[in-house]
């Protein structure tokens, strides 16, 4: 009996694995003998049951009921009715010792702490493994327990944190960090209108990222840390300097031409979310970029119009909720320091040829005049560089010779450092936080900077039991300075590369900026300018502030009747001002000019909600919500523009000698009334609901035109908890569906034609009625949307599979079509229209490897497709409208139409002529033919997605994140560019075929004996039908092509990419180096983001460079700055 004793204990101090790792069992049994007990639980689960049968009384009778619940759940069972105690084994195997026959109990002491936060956690639960002798840790995270051997095994579980083991290996004394547990929190989620619920209970699809993920990043914007992390969002994010703006769609386009981002709602309130500007000017950022990533708690992303249904109109396009962080239970005060430092490296470049410089025809340009712009003696079609001298355009002779890819001379090295300083404490009944952030950045332009400060206060108290205080206070100061200017706009770095000689030095075009008369040296009619004059004398700055704050008082009525009140608003004030110096070469504002504006702009939100929570029943519960909303939107702005300088550079509204001034003013208010509830049966079957009314200022009131009802239903079922399912693979499963109709009004003013006054010179003035006639019997657009899916967790949640499948359409579009020329308008605004979008979603979640040691693997899939329809456009009596132009390229080479039976975003161009087997028809001077205006791609990605990795070990953890988008066009007008003027790579085509076969002034002559060879057209004669053999002058395939025929379709590129977006390092100081300190925790990591490609179907040009971040931005790339990528560490110190 002794060998076998000592066998067991040996077994019982090796065990390793985890209860809580292994799969659910049902058992059902009434004094039945012991022996029985697990014999029928080895049936059941597979487990064996080692022990001494001199030691065990297998005669005991054992009562138990227990539903799907883990094996410790039945151990912890047997251990209350016997003296024994349990230990898992390897494979199966369950250790059974007498509690009496363990060594010498000890006591131990510790202290748990967060990974994420530097105070003690209070409340975790501390058990001896295989025990149920345990204890709760103190407010600072204490705890002392008294062990039955200094070789136990302590089980550490808290709700929203990793549960982990650790033995204690002799020690007395332990230290503890319990790393936040992302797919517990995923348990309780925060929903429309900030309430919580269970996941498993809701009916529709809801994503929710913890802090963790947002923060460590450190992205500027905050919605680019979602970039591949959820399921069906597409994150764009355009090149655009320091502070740029960010794509945002979910679940494809709703609207032909208005709002197609989500609401962004903060602690409860709606906030402002859209863009300051960008286009073919400048890109002044997005709100999303004053929301602070260290003030995040988490964010939720509701996908379909069932779940944001209670945000009304707004929550058409999904709703992304944001929770900030609160101060914590702890004693005294806790402070917190987040220092962040990265640098921005430019690295996406077109590749630029370095054959042949200056000139035409192979030629040198003739004289000082052509050199300095005469096209296309100003392109780069002329003779090889070869170190030639020459005259260049300053009138110096100088080597004719390559230079260095300007795009790698022009862009420096940009840095950013953000520091952080947070202080917060308090008690169970009342918390304070208080932040305070500074952030300065240089782009990768010169003189482009950034500084941001954000201060942050939120304090929480709790008056006994009568009502719960809930106050925040923001403050954003933003200050830019001199973004980079876009598209084609004449200072714009990117435009003058594409189009410089590749012989022309930087050095030259900085050093000589202006010539003897202080006129610009080296621009070409009104396009493209000399960089470095724009960074001296074409500047633009701008400045906002920003104040949010959130009041809410939660009335404890009754024992189960709550009332929320709560009330916020968003105000923002904003200055932008901008000007040029005389001397531009661009003749509309040589003299120069000026404009500045002044806007503010508030919204302000008050609601009240009622809540009350019963049980009807022992199997049925309900949750009832009956309340209101009002909010009011203001906006305001005064610009005042004009040109011509009376004395030079001194850049003042008064020293103009020709200005104007502008103002204006619009104001909405909507009052809703909303209802919401949920009733649950046998915690298997849930239903919710919401019903919502608004009335709207921008509506008609006759005939009660201003009010729109919409409403949503969802239903979710736990099929296994219904049907008692007892399985060693699958762990939950659940079936969810929703149907939701909600609507969307239109912006102020839109109702009755008004008159405007223009900016002509003082002290005159003229006025009119713009261009668009007004509709006073427009209705707001209605959405209709379903969705199914389903939710399955696999081997005690090990992996779990999130499934969608969504469908939806809206109708009655509210957009403005055109109207015949001679009416005397331009367009009017209509309610017609219907746009289709349906598709699915996939997201996978899995822990690979979790070991006792501290191992762990998990890993993340997200995919996502949509695919958009529209189904109608506009038909009455008088007009019919098949296709609808919404966006144009430059020169309109490139158009975004919607068409009846195609999809939203379609690209739509002039292609080839081509045969019935799709060759190229080539004419008999060797030139492609002109085809038809079709359709030459779409903007939309067949398939987005992303993949996450988390690995940690002990103190260390690394992350990445891979995204990708498989399919989608865009039409890039630099390509084209840079094939037109001969600086790009893909212009030597044919060069030096031609030039080597052709003699004579422009080499058009063939040299004699020599077969003429040239760049040679892919396709068919158009007469003959054989492959085309007949050579032309590359400069002529560009020219004749597409700008005479403007045929576009080479430049349709393919967007499919798969992006290295995202790579932490991290490692967390042991707790023992600091107990002499005054630090409480260390964290130290290196960061990564864009690093690389992994895939990229159009090399050098980054897919996301769409040159704004509205519902086209990514379709035209023109002039884009180079795609970036950013290294950095950060530093995180906890007291």
């Amino acid at each position: 009996m002794r060998v076998k004793l000592f066998v067991l204990t040996v077994c019982f101090l090796l065990a390793t694995n985890l209860f809580a790792q292994t799969e659910s069992i049902s058992l059902k049994v009434e004094n039945m003998a012991l022996a029985d007990v697990f014999k029928t639980i080895q049936e059941k689960s597979g487990y064996r049951f080692f022990y001494s049968d001199d030691l065990v009384d297998l005669d005991k009778s054992i009562s138990i009921d227990a539903n799907r619940v883990g094996i410790q759940r039945i151990m912890n069972e047997l251990e209350s009715q016997t003296n024994l105690t349990f230990r898992l084994m390897e494979d199966k195997l369950i250790v059974v010792v007498p509690i009496g026959e363990m060594k010498q109990a000890a006591v131990v002491t510790g202290k748990v702490t967060s990974a994420s936060e530097p105070q003690g956690l209070p409340g975790v639960t501390v058990v001896v493994k295989g025990t149920t002798n345990g204890v709760v840790t103190d407010i600072n995270g204490n705890f002392q327990l008294e062990v039955p051997d200094q070789y136990a095994v302590l089980s550490f579980s808290f709700i929203g944190f990793q549960s982990q083991e650790v033995p204690l290996n002799g020690k007395a004394s332990l230290n503890v960090v319990m790393a936040t547990d992302v797919r517990s929190i995923d348990e309780v989620v925060v929903t429309a209108l900030a309430i919580e619920r269970d996941k498993e209970s809701l009916g529709y699809s809801i994503s929710q990222v913890g802090s963790d993920e947002i923060s460590q990043a450190k992205e500027n914007n905050v919605m680019n840390s979602l970039a591949g992390k959820v399921a069906g969002l597409q994150i764009s994010t355009t090149p655009s300097g320091v502070d740029g703006s960010t794509r945002v769609v979910l679940r494809g386009v709703s609207s032909l031409s208005g709002n197609n981002r989500p609401l962004i709602v903060i602690d409860g309130i709606p906030v402002a979310g859209g863009s300051f500007g960008g286009g073919d000017h400048i890109d002044r950022g997005d709100a999303m970029s004053d929301i602070n990533p260290e003030d995040v708690e988490s964010m939720s992303v509701l996908k379909g119009a069932g779940a944001s249904a209670a945000y009304g109109s707004r929550g058409a396009n999904g709703v992304i909720l944001i929770t900030t962080k609160k101060g914590s239970k702890r004693k005294g005060i806790g402070i917190k320091i987040s220092s962040n430092f990265t640098v921005e490296q430019a690295y996406m470049y077109p590749e630029m040829q370095n054959v042949y410089g200056q000139g035409a025809f192979g030629q040198y340009p003739s004289n000082i005049q052509a050199i300095k712009g005469t096209e296309p003696y100003i392109w780069s079609w002329g003779p090889k560089m070869e170190g030639q001298m020459f005259t260049n355009y300053l009138g110096q002779e100088a080597p004719y010779e390559a230079q260095p890819n300007p795009y790698k001379e022009f862009y420096k090295m940009g840095t950013s450092m953000q520091n952080t300083v947070a202080f917060e404490g308090g008690d169970a009944d009342a918390n304070v936080r208080a932040s305070i952030t500074n952030q300065t950045s240089a782009g990768i332009v010169p003189d482009n900077t950034l500084s941001k400060q954000t201060l942050n206060l939120r304090g929480f108290t709790k008056l006994g039991n009568v009502v719960d205080f809930d106050g925040k206070v923001t403050y954003i100061h933003h200050n830019s300075e001199n973004r980079p200017y876009l598209s084609e706009d004449s200072n714009n770095a990117g435009w003058a590369f594409n189009n410089l000689p590749r012989n022309i030095s930087l050095d030259d075009l900085k050093n000589n900026t202006v010539d003897a008369e202080g006129r610009e040296i080296w621009a070409w009619d009104w396009t493209a300018g000399n960089p470095y004059w724009g960074l001296e004398n074409k500047q633009n700055f701008d400045t906002r502030d920003r104040i949010q704050t959130l009041l809410s008082a939660n009335w404890h009525l009754l024992k189960n009747l709550n009332l929320l009140t709560r009330s916020g608003f968003d105000f923002m004030n904003r200055t932008d001002k901008e000007y040029a110096a005389a001397g531009s070469r661009n003749q509309a504002s040589y003299k120069g000019w000026f404009s500045q504006g002044w806007s503010n702009s508030v919204e302000w939100n008050t609601d009240a909600l009622l809540t009350y929570k019963t049980k009807l029943s022992d199997e049925v519960k309900m949750d009832l919500n009956i309340g209101g909303n009002y909010r009011y939107n203001q906006y305001k702005s005064i610009n005042q523009s004009g040109s011509n300088w009376r004395v030079p550079n001194f850049f003042n509204m008064s020293n103009l000698e020709e200005y104007g001034t502008g103002e204006h003013f619009n104001e909405k208010e909507v009052w809703s009334a909303l209802g919401l509830g949920q009733i649950s049966w046998k915690n298997y079957l849930y239903f919710d609901f919401t019903l919502r009314n608004d009335w709207s200022s921008t509506l008609p009131t006759m005939d009660n035109q201003n009010s729109y009802f919409y409403h949503s239903e969802n239903l979710s079922f736990l099929f296994t908890e219904m049907f008692d399912m007892n399985s060693s693979v699958l762990t939950s499963g659940k079936l969810r569906a929703s149907y939701a109709k909600v609507g969307n009004d239109t912006g102020p003013y839109n109702l009755d034609n008004y008159y405007s006054v223009g900016q002509s010179q003082l002290p005159y003035s003229t006025g009119g009625m713009g261009g668009t006639i007004a509709n006073a019997n427009l209705m707001p657009e209605n959405t209709y949307s379903w969705e199914v899916g389903t939710n399955l967790d696999f081997w005690n949640n090990r992996l779990e599979v999130d499934f969608t499948y969504y469908d939806a359409y809206t109708i009655n579009q509210i957009m403005r079509v055109k109207t015949a020329v001679s009416s005397g308008w331009n367009d009017r605004w209509i309610n017609s229209g219907e746009l289709a979008n349906k598709g699915f979603e996939l997201q996978i979640d899995g822990t690979a490897i979790d070991k006792a040691d501290g191992l762990r693997w998990d890993i993340s899939f997200n995919m996502a497709k949509n695919m958009s329809e529209v189904v109608s456009l506009y038909k009455d009596d008088y007009q019919s409208i098949d296709n609808l132009v919404l966006k144009t390229s430059i020169m309109d080479w490139a158009i975004i139409e919607a068409r009846v039976g195609g999809e939203f975003g379609e690209i739509y161009g002039v292609d080839y002529a081509r045969d019935d087997n799709g060759n190229i028809l080539v004419d008999q001077a060797g030139f492609g033919m002109k085809g038809d205006y079709k359709k030459l791609g779409s903007i939309n990605p067949d398939f987005i997605g992303g993949f996450s990795n988390h690995f940690s070990y002990k103190d260390f953890h690394l992350s990445f994140v891979i995204d990708f988008q498989m399919g989608g066009e865009y039409y890039s007008h630099s390509s084209l560019y840079r094939d037109l003027f001969g600086t790009g790579v893909t212009s030597l085509e044919g060069r030096e075929e031609w030039y080597s076969t052709h003699q004579g002034p422009g080499h058009f002559e063939p040299i004699p004996g020599i077969f003429p060879d040239g760049y040679i057209q892919d396709g068919v004669n158009v007469e003959t039908g054989q492959p085309n053999d007949i050579p032309i002058q590359p400069i002529f395939r560009h020219v004749e092509t597409m700008v005479n025929r403007g045929i576009v379709s080479d430049y349709i590129m393919d967007a499919s990419n798969v992006r290295f977006r995202e790579i932490v390092f991290g490692y967390t100081v042991p707790s023992r180096w600091l107990n002499n300190t005054f630090i409480a925790r260390a964290d130290l990591s290196l960061v990564g983001r864009n690093l690389f490609f992994l895939y990229l179907a159009t090399d050098n040009i980054d897919p996301e460079a769409g040159f704004d971040s509205g519902n086209f931005g990514s379709a035209f790339e023109l002039n884009t700055m180079p795609g970036t990528r950013s290294y950095g560490f950060n530093i995180n110190l906890s007291f």
